[in-house]
This record gives C-alpha cells, structure tokens and sequence, in this order.
C-alpha cells in the first residue's frame, strides 16, 4: 500500500475532503472516512480501538507530515511541466532540435534535452542522461524512503512520548498515593498526641489524689506515734510506782542497799523495768521490740516513795529519790579488758568487761595481752536469739612462745562472748565456751551492751574483733 494512500478507502491524500487527519491515538485517515466512522454509533479508531470524541472530521488535527508530502510532490511535477498522469513525461519540444521532444535530463549540466541532444551536444559516453520517467520514479523512491523515515523517526518520538506521559501519570499516582499516606500519619500523631495529654491530665489527677492519701497517712502516722508515746509514758509511771513500792517495802526489812532487794527478788524483772525503764519512754526514737538489750542508760526519773510507819506509829514524811542518786550510792564497778568491734568496716565500738577470780578470766586476760598464743583475731557472729558472739578457732597454743604456763585448757578453744542468760546482777555476764561446749562465765559486761545489740544487725561473717585491750 502507498504511504499516500488512505488506510480504509485506499485512496490518494489531498488538500480538500480527502485531507490526512489524525487521532488522539498517532494514527492518521483521510477525511471522508473520518466522518463516516464518527456518524457511526460507537465512534473507534480502527487500528487500536481508541474511543473518538471529537463530534466532526474538521475538528481533529491535520496530518501535517503528509500534506507536506503531497505539496512537494506537485512540486516536483509542475517543475517538468508535466501532469500527473501525463504518460509520455515530455517537457515540450527541444529549442535546438524543433521536431523532437525534451525527455531526457542532462545531470552532469543540469539540463533538458531530447533525444538528437544526446548523440553530439551531450552524449551518454560523456554526461549522465536519465529520462524524466526514471528521473520521476528515482525522485519518488527517494521521496518515499525519506518519508518512511521520517515516519519511523515520528512513531518512535510517539512512542517516547507516550512513555513519558505513562510514567508522568504514575508519578502523579505514587505522589497522591504518599500525599496520602502522610496525611493518615497525621491524623495518628494528633491522636497520639491527645491520648498523651489525656494521659497526662489524669496523672495529675491521680497525683493530687495521692498527695491527698500521703498527707492523710503522715497524719495518720503521726497519731499512732503520739499514742503509743502516750502508751510508753504510761507504762514509765507504772514502773515508777512499782519502784517506789518496791523500796517501800526495803526501808521497811531495813536493806542497806535499796537495788540488792529488788535483784534477788526478780533479777529479769528488775532489769527490764529498773534499767530500761527511762530507755523506753523517748517518743523521739524508734521502738525496736527485738532490741532486747540496750545500753546501759537510766532516765533519771524521780521516784516518790511513800510514807513509813515509825515505831511511835506516827507517819514518817515522804521521801524522793532520783535513779541517778541511787546508782551513785551503788557504783558499778571498773573494767578490766576491752573488745572493739567492727561489722562490714563500719566501727561498731568497744565492749568492757570486769572479769572474775577464775582461771578462765586469766586465760581471757593473757588473750587480751597478747602473752600467750591463740590469736583474739578472727570471724565472729551474733546469735539473733541469745546475743551470742563467737571468735571462731584460735591458733594451736605454742609452748616456745609462752612467758607462763596457760591454764589447764584445750590448745584449742572457741571464745565466746555472749548473754546466755540473766545473772542475778544488773550487769550482762561474759561467758567463754570450749570446744567441747561447757561454758564457764569469765566476767560481766560493765559497758557497750549497745555495742553487742548493734553487731546483731550485720551478717555473721561480717562482724569480727578489730582490736582487745587492758583496761588500766
């Protein structure tokens, strides 16, 4: 098929009703057949099935390629003189030879010529001679070559375009699609940033609510301080006035030493009561129920003892008495050995003890003095239920390095500073224990009770003895 020829009806392009026009699809028909295929009820291109929507022929753009293709083309021919369909291709009668035509062209001058021409003038031998017939058909071949690549070249810019327009259209999807995407991203951040503020309100809700609660339970707290303060208080009166019924009853048996009774009547009672009787009652301090024995500290309470019977049976005047005065009268006597104690590097203080007429407390003596052997150095530990305290195993006593002879006891001891229970005293005794288990009391405890009730709240191998001394 000519490339001049429409697709449908096969007939030659021209410039009035058979005019190239083409679709918004690149493909192009004459104008004629354009109009019939819009008349038509479902308006298509017949090539790609395109849907028309232009309502007339006129109204779509001209194919501009071939009515350039058709203007050259009669302007090729109007050159040679000639009409289209002129079968004899004459371009009149020679100038020079008046009886013969002009149907050949003389390349190499560039001129027409007829056929007398040729033989003197322009011979083949030495000019290029081609006839208008093949001189048309040679400029029609070359016409049409040029028109099929400028077709391909168009088609293939088609086709870029297209493509350009195809990959514009899903850019413009894949944008709406991230415009989108964000906006969802915003609406969720405004709704987590009003979940946060919700959030936050009721926490400040619920810390006032607690502030309310804590101020409550300070107060709370407060009160139940305040009652048991008042509850100790009490108690120091009860204890008070058994003290002054107590030596009430010693004035009248005549004792010269107003404790001594009240020992060995109730030695537990009489150190519960007597001793930590003015401890007790301090609503400053914490109460410690497992603390069972603390320092030896007395308030020095007044103590009103009541009115005597005298052997006229007149009424003695009542007397008062303060602790302190009585403790005075009855000293506790001096220390002779000393034991500092530490727990986890933390000095815990110094325990005293007076120790007594047995071979045991000379042997606790020369340990203090560092005369004999075994070393005072090492592990200790507190029992919680008793208040024990041990050394653990001492060195094997050496013989070479003794100044005098040791007491009769085992090279090897455990020492054992404890309150195994109470002596009818009112001071702790000091006890140490062989290593077959019989224990022997050694002294007492003059001072540093507290020393021991504060190394029962360290781990027990954690406490050890940092030092031992003589007391001059």
């Amino acid at each position: 098929m000519d490339i001049l020829e429409c697709f449908l009806c096969n007939n030659k392009f021209d410039e009035h009703k058979r005019r190239a026009r083409t679709l918004t699809c690149a493909h192009y028909f004459c104008q004629d057949c354009l109009d019939q295929i819009i008349k038509s009820a479902t308006p298509h291109c017949p090539t790609c099935r395109a849907v028309i929507t232009s309502h007339s022929a006129e109204m779509l753009n001209p194919n501009f390629l071939m009515d350039d293709l058709i203007t050259k083309m009669k302007t090729g021919l109007s050159s040679f003189n000639l009409e289209e369909n002129n079968e004899d291709f004459s371009a009149g009668s020679c100038p020079k030879h008046k009886k013969c035509q002009l149907y050949f062209t003389c390349k190499s001058h560039n001129v027409k010529i007829c056929r007398d021409c040729t033989v003197i003038e322009h011979p083949p031998s030495k000019c290029q001679i081609i006839s208008f017939e093949d001189e048309v058909k040679e400029t029609k071949q070359i016409t049409i070559t040029n028109l099929k690549t400028q077709k391909v070249s168009r088609e293939r810019n088609i086709c870029d375009l297209q493509k350009v327009v195809t990959d514009t259209r899903t850019k413009i999807q894949e944008k709406k699609e991230e415009i989108a995407k964000l906006t969802r991203d915003i609406n969720k951040d405004e709704q987590i940033v009003k979940n946060a503020n919700e959030s936050i309100q009721e926490c400040m809700e619920n810390k006032n609510v607690l502030e309310t609660n804590q101020h409550k339970l300070v107060a709370s707290l407060t009160i139940n301080a305040i009652n048991h303060a008042c509850q100790e208080a009490e108690c120091s009166i009860k204890v008070s006035n058994s003290i002054g019924m107590s030596l009430e009853k010693n004035f009248k048996i005549g004792s010269s030493n107003p404790f001594q009774i009240l020992i060995d009547q109730n030695p537990g009672e009489f150190v519960n009561k007597i001793l930590r009787g003015g401890a007790t009652v301090h609503a400053t301090s914490e109460i410690n129920k497992e603390n069972r024995f603390s320092q030896l500290f007395v308030k020095d309470d007044v103590i009103h003892l009541p009115a005597l019977a005298s052997c006229d049976s007149q009424p003695a005047p009542e007397k008062t008495v303060t602790v302190s005065s009585l403790f005075a009268q009855y000293p506790l006597p001096s220390a002779d050995v000393y034991l500092t104690l530490s727990g986890e590097g933390n000095d815990l203080g110094t325990v005293y003890v007076k120790l007594r007429d047995n071979d045991y407390a000379k042997y606790l003596r020369k340990l203090c003095m560092g005369t004999i052997g075994p070393s005072y150095r090492g592990t200790i530990f507190i029992g919680s239920e008793k208040c024990k305290l041990w050394t653990g195993l001492v060195k094997q006593y050496d013989p070479s390095s003794c100044t005098e002879d040791p007491p009769a006891l085992p090279t090897r001891v455990l020492l054992k500073i404890g309150t195994v229970y109470m002596m009818p005293t009112y001071k702790l005794s000091f006890w140490m224990t062989e290593s077959n288990g019989e224990s022997h009391a050694v002294g007492d405890v003059i001072k540093g009770i507290n020393v021991l009730e504060s190394a029962q709240k360290y781990p027990k191998d954690k406490v050890i003895i940092k030092d031992v001394g003589i007391v001059f």
